[in-house]
């Protein structure tokens, strides 16, 4: 066999086991937190919905953290399932109840209301105020910071380098477009308060 014939079939390979996820030895996997696999078929599904409810609403699928849907839905996500874990070690279960508590005293903006009133992206916009709530909690000494932090960082999590990085020590996962870097997906800051 000639060297160029042997060059472009491992090129080929190089570039099948690209596209097919071989090199994470995941195909198929988006990320994995505590043994839980998220497809990509599920990322995709879950990516578009966001598109779809955004596309509704004035500038929402080019605001902010919407702009890249799949890495709003993956960091949101896995952060959920984290937060979720961690929690319970000390016992506290945030419930639709309390969710729903919290947001009769915020105002939300056109896109979170979007995202939290259709059910295909309610889930995901769940976590942005479990994540509010507990913040709450932390401030009321209901939630113990530090070990939360500890307990949320202990739990295993892996992305699919395609889509970005688990970061366990900041609790998010850096995300990428088009295989370039992008801004990272940071935990969100709080709602904004009725006037």
């Amino acid at each position: 066999m000639s060297f160029k014939k042997a060059l472009i079939g491992i090129v080929a390979m190089i570039a099948a086991c690209t596209v097919s996820g071989c090199a994470t030895g995941s195909p198929g996997q988006a990320a994995v937190v505590d043994g839980q696999v998220l497809s990509e078929t599920w990322l995709n599904g879950k990516a578009q919905d966001v598109v779809d409810v955004l596309a509704s609403v004035a500038g929402g699928a080019n605001s902010g953290e919407y702009a890249n849907p799949k890495g709003y839905v993956l960091n949101y996500t896995v952060v959920g399932m984290v937060l979720e874990q961690a929690l319970s070690r000390q016992d506290v279960v945030i419930t639709e109840v309390d969710r729903q508590a919290f947001l009769s005293q915020v105002r939300l903006t056109e896109v979170q209301a979007a995202l939290s009133n259709d059910t295909r992206t309610s889930d995901t916009f769940d976590v942005l105020v479990d994540l509010n709530i507990v913040t709450q909690l932390m401030s009321l000494n209901d939630v113990d910071a530090d070990q939360l932090m500890t307990d949320m960082a202990a739990v295993p999590a892996s992305i699919n380098p395609r889509y970005g990085e688990w970061d366990a020590t900041q609790v998010m996962v850096s995300s990428y477009i088009n295989g370039l870097s992008a801004t990272p997906l940071s935990l969100p800051s709080t709602f904004p308060m009725p006037n």
